[in-house]
Order: structure tokens, then C-alpha cells, then sequence
């Protein structure tokens, strides 16, 4: 059980801390805009996608940053995008250190990934998650994410919006995308009113810069 003790809002001017405990360790949640250490993230998932999430930094991304004990076991890197007449924020990685998962610290980094984006006015949240990852699909779930396939929604708005969902996620290893409306309402149609143009901006930035980066060996 984990509760809020403190909250200091200045994310502009450096970071903001929100401190919770959980049994009787003090857990302290940090955010900030120092992509210069992604750790958490690259012993977890990997180097291509430390690089991705790296490629964020001069995108507006926030990184949040769990830390217990004065270590950093779990990261978190979250941006918004506005897209027509809403403003979309995405959790583009989720990672705790394997020694220190199945402690609840997964719900305490996604609840304060939801934080950082509500306070940048989203009104969706959304994340890609494999279907094989049933640890993940299950805590999203608890936090109240509707899932979706792809095709169910190509189902509900149509193919293009599908591939645009893919455009501002990165999403293209992934087959469950997690969607949360903010202001409670429902999900679809909604959703379906993302704006073409601005996803492809964002896609050649955030998506196909960092993968031709990669294939040119950096």
C-alpha cells in the first residue's frame, strides 16, 4: 500500500519530486527532462530501445524516474502531442529492474506517468504493450486502460486511424494498444479525430529519424 506524502511541482525549472511510502520504505518518484541517463531502460529492454527513448529528449519528453533507496529502479518516458482537437499523452516506455519487480513499483511509475501527462493536459493516454506481456497488460488494466488490437480500431474508426495511433506511439512491435480518456468520456469516436499531417511530423521525428540513425550505425 503506498500513499502520497509530498508533492513539489517545478518541472520547468529542474524536476518534481513526489514522495510516497509503500511498507516502510521510502519511495520517491522523480521528474525531469535529463535524458542523459536511461539505465533502467537500457538493462531492461535493450539498446535500440534506450535509443529510442533517448530521441525524445528535444521532443517535449518527461522522464520519471522511481527511486528506492536512493536507487533508480524503474523509469518511465512520457510526451504529449497534439493531434486536431485533442491533446494525445503516450507512456512510449515503462521499465522496472527485474530484481525489483512484483512489488507494486509498476503501479506506482504508471500512476505517476499519469501524473506528469494530466498535469500537460492530455486528454487520452495511450501505450503499446505485446500481447505476450501479461504483467503489463494486467496492471494497465487494474488502472482502469481499455484494451484494444488493432483491428479493433481499425474497426471503430477505420485503418488510417489505426496506422496514425501507430505514427504517435512507435508502436510497430507491439499488438495491444492502452487507452485511457482522462475526462472520463468514452473512448471512441472520440479518438478517431487525430490530425494526419500533424502525426506524420511527429513520426518522422520521433519514429524514423532514431530507426535510420540506427541503421546508418549512429
Amino acid at each position: 500500500m503506498c500513499r502520497v506524502i509530498g508533492f513539489i511541482k517545478n518541472l520547468y525549472s529542474g524536476a518534481y519530486i513526489a514522495v510516497r511510502l509503500m511498507g516502510d520504505n521510502d519511495v520517491k518518484v522523480l521528474f525531469h527532462r535529463d535524458f542523459s541517463s536511461l539505465e533502467v531502460i537500457r538493462v531492461s529492454m535493450g539498446r535500440w530501445h534506450y535509443h529510442f527513448a533517448k530521441s525524445i529528449k528535444d521532443l517535449g519528453g518527461v522522464v520519471v524516474d522511481l527511486i528506492l533507496l536512493e536507487k533508480v529502479v524503474g523509469q518511465s518516458v512520457v510526451y504529449t502531442i497534439k493531434l486536431g482537437q485533442h491533446i494525445f499523452g503516450v507512456i512510449y516506455y515503462i521499465a522496472v529492474l527485474p530484481e525489483y519487480r512484483g512489488r507494486g513499483h509498476g503501479k506506482i511509475l504508471l500512476v505517476s506517468a499519469e501524473e506528469i501527462l494530466s498535469d500537460m493536459s492530455s486528454e487520452y493516454i495511450l501505450a503499446t504493450i505485446s500481447g505476450d506481456n501479461k504483467a503489463s497488460l494486467k496492471l494497465f488494466e487494474s488502472l482502469d486502460y481499455k484494451l484494444y488490437s488493432w483491428n479493433q480500431i481499425s474497426r471503430e474508426c477505420g485503418r488510417r486511424l489505426a496506422e496514425l495511433v501507430r505514427m504517435i506511439t512507435c508502436g510497430y512491435e507491439d499488438d495491444i494498444v492502452a487507452i485511457k480518456n482522462m475526462l472520463q468520456e468514452p473512448i471512441f469516436p472520440g479518438i478517431c479525430g487525430i490530425d494526419r499531417n500533424s502525426a506524420r511530423r511527429w513520426w518522422r521525428s520521433a519514429c524514423l529519424k532514431p530507426w535510420l540513425d540506427l541503421r546508418r550505425g549512429w
